[in-house]
């Protein structure tokens, strides 16, 4: 009678029933077998609790969403910092996807494979869908690469360096990449080395290794860097250290002035007027080299295309091969140099250099005096005499005159350095700034595009909560309608106890209606429990959506903060 105790289940039907208990009391459905691949194993569960995972045997874990599998199994399979993920695997469903959206499954539609990392960088992807460039954390396009470095050439697929922005040449392949120059449309030059330059064969610089334009296309081949700083002068430089080409540089070693009227700098050049032979000693040719005798500033006496160079007088004067009255008789001064005596120039006058006389001192003995010392030339001949601009110094002020210059010299050649060096960067900070002036625009249509995309996003995520919203309060509802009918059947429950009481056994009848009516209501809440459940995988389908929408937003705030669009 249903007024009566309960009834005891037997061992038996107690071990059939579900193992789910709440404060409500123990699920009364019974347990459920799986199988799997043919044989059965059974649950502790029915089949509203039970685990759906069979790996070798029944899972005995409930499950915890609407996907049917527990905790244990809809954890993700990856490892963090050596131990496994914590988070749920995508979609938190094992039986589709092994690892969770968030760090490790790969963001490819559908894809269940781990994402790629290298080192601890997360290139987002698998290695079926990730772009092969390294670092690279894009998409494969159409082909083994993203969009970025795949060529823009039509139905070419190869490897492209990437950056810049459509029409680039950092956009095309070796084999189609176009040249730099502004305007210009044909393929880049492709070396000796078989390295490609960044331009086209009219406009790339022929230096070994130069990346950059020639400074006048269809007349020179360097650019500025490496052209000759001579005027009009297109030809390139013997060196990089160098400032000239062959032909306006010092044939000197290691020397880079310019020449000077032959192939020598005025510094390695012949002092001898008219001479274009490199002066090796004393500013001198072999050739031209000056007379050894004291006072005496003549070239020295060749014999042919061969000069004599006896070890006292050298000069064509001075050198006499044959002996008479007009053989001067040297004066030995040291070991290294020798003089001619005074009284063999007094009885040879026309031996002696023009620019040194014989005068008498004060004290009545003959000496050597300079032509502007003299004070008896200009009475000797009576034409105007002859203007010399000479300068005669000691020799420690000529020393000291010759360092200057060497000082003022290097000084030059540091100052000169600094200003090419300071027109290069010049250069290449202009460059850079036309560069960066042709990127802006691009960066402002994606800053906009991002901003777009995350607007939608956001306008998304609200319409998802105010769905979740919607589907809590729903289920607070369900919740108070089972409330109430439990409280419906606890006083019919109540009221029939009363009327058995009252009425005996003759209302048996009426028992039986009470029952089916008591029926109806386990129906209706087992319809209503059920309908629990899909609302609970719907809300669960809905947070998974949430989650994936979470990580796009992430993903791009990512890559806002790398182009700088968005502080750290």
């Amino acid at each position: 009678m249903f007024g009566a105790k309960r009834k005891k289940l037997k061992p038996e039907e107690d071990r059939r029933r579900c193992n789910y208990v709440t404060i409500q009391g123990r699920c009364n459905q019974g347990k459920v077998t799986l199988s799997k691949d043919g044989v059965r194993f059974p649950s502790p569960y029915c089949r509203y609790h039970c685990c759906k995972k069979v790996d070798g045997a029944a899972c005995q874990d409930m499950r915890i969403n609407a996907k049917g599998f527990c905790q244990r199994h809809i954890q993700c399979q990856g490892q963090v910092n050596g131990t496994r993920c914590a988070n749920a695997v995508r979609g938190y469903d094992p039986k589709e996807f092994k690892f969770c959206a968030q760090y490790h499954n790969c963001l490819a539609l559908d894809c269940k494979n781990e994402r790629f990392y290298s080192g601890e960088s997360d290139l987002k992807f698998c290695a079926d869908h990730r772009c092969t460039s390294p670092g690279c954390d894009r998409p494969k396009h159409t082909g083994p690469f993203c969009a970025s470095h795949t060529c823009e050439a039509p139905n070419c697929l190869a490897f492209a360096v990437g950056g810049g922005g459509p029409g680039e040449p950092t956009r095309y392949c070796d084999r189609h990449r176009v040249c730099q120059h502004d305007q210009c449309e044909r393929f880049t030059h492709a070396r000796e080395n078989g390295g490609l330059s960044n331009f086209c064969g009219a406009h790339y610089c022929a230096w070994d290794g130069c990346e950059q334009a020639r400074e006048d296309a269809g007349e020179g081949e360097h650019c500025k860097a490496h052209s000759c700083i001579e005027v009009a002068c297109v030809k390139g430089r013997t060196s990089a250290e160098g400032f000239f080409c062959k032909n306006h540089e010092c044939d000197t070693k290691e020397c880079r002035f310019r020449r000077w009227r032959g192939e020598y700098c005025p510094e390695h050049q012949c002092g001898k007027p008219g001479c274009a032979e490199e002066g090796t000693t004393d500013h001198y040719c072999s050739k031209h080299g000056t007379c050894s005798m004291v006072g005496c500033d003549r070239f020295r006496f060749a014999d042919g295309s061969n000069p004599s160079t006896p070890p006292t007088l050298t000069h064509d004067i001075h050198w006499q091969q044959s002996s008479g009255a007009n053989r001067l008789e040297p004066v030995k001064v040291d070991a290294e140099q020798s003089i001619p005596n005074l009284d063999s120039l007094l009885r040879a006058p026309s031996l002696m250099s023009r620019r040194y006389y014989i005068e008498t001192s004060p004290s009545g003995r003959p000496q050597f005096v300079t032509l502007k010392r003299s004070r008896s030339h200009h009475h000797h001949h009576h034409h105007r005499p002859i203007e010399h601009d000479d300068c005669f110094v000691s020799r420690e002020d000529w020393k000291a005159l010759v360092e200057r210059e060497r000082c003022l010299r290097d000084a030059n050649d540091v100052l000169t350095r600094d200003n090419y060096t300071l027109k290069c960067t010049l250069q290449a900070t202009d460059g850079e700034l036309r560069r960066y002036q042709a990127w802006v625009p691009q960066l402002q249509d994606r800053i906009q595009c991002l901003a777009a995309d995350n607007a939608a996003l956001k306008r998304s995520l609200d319409s998802a909560g105010g769905h979740s919203e919607k589907h809590y309060r729903e289920i607070e509802r369900l919740k108070q309608r089972l409330l109430k009918a439990d409280r419906e059947i606890g006083g019919l429950n109540d009221r029939l106890k009363d009327m058995l009481r009252r009425a005996g056994h003759g209302v048996q009848d009426r028992i039986d209606d009470l029952t089916g009516i008591i029926h109806d209501w386990k129906r209706k809440f087992e319809v209503v429990d059920e309908h629990n459940i899909r609302l609970r995988r719907d809300l669960d389908n809905r947070n998974s959506v949430i989650s994936e929408q979470f990580e796009r937003i992430d993903a791009y705030e990512r890559i806002m903060r790398r182009h700088g669009l968005v502080p750290r």
